[in-house]
């Protein structure tokens, strides 16, 4: 968030309050992740935080630590041969 379009259409405090109420309505704890990249038509693009996260308080805000890339699957041959 905001979509890309909203800076060209004029709707980013529209943007905004849809991120305020996604935050608001989690009823402990509200947990976003962010990307390194995503593949758009086949390619490889970067993935960048949201700016509305810089107007949070610093107070409620809290960084974890780095998680691991996820391990790649192993075809159904792959799996079983790993079985002892």
């Amino acid at each position: 968030m905001p979509h890309s379009r909203s800076k060209i259409e004029g709707t980013l405090d529209e943007e905004r309050r849809l991120f305020y109420v996604a935050i608001t309505r989690a009823s402990a704890k509200f947990d976003a992740q962010l990307r390194l990249g995503r593949k758009k038509y086949g390619q490889l693009l970067p993935c960048h935080p949201s700016p509305f996260l810089k107007e949070l308080p610093d107070e409620l805000v809290e960084d974890a630590a780095p998680c691991q890339p996820a391990r790649r699957r192993l075809d159904g041959k792959g799996l079983f041969s790993a079985i002892p």
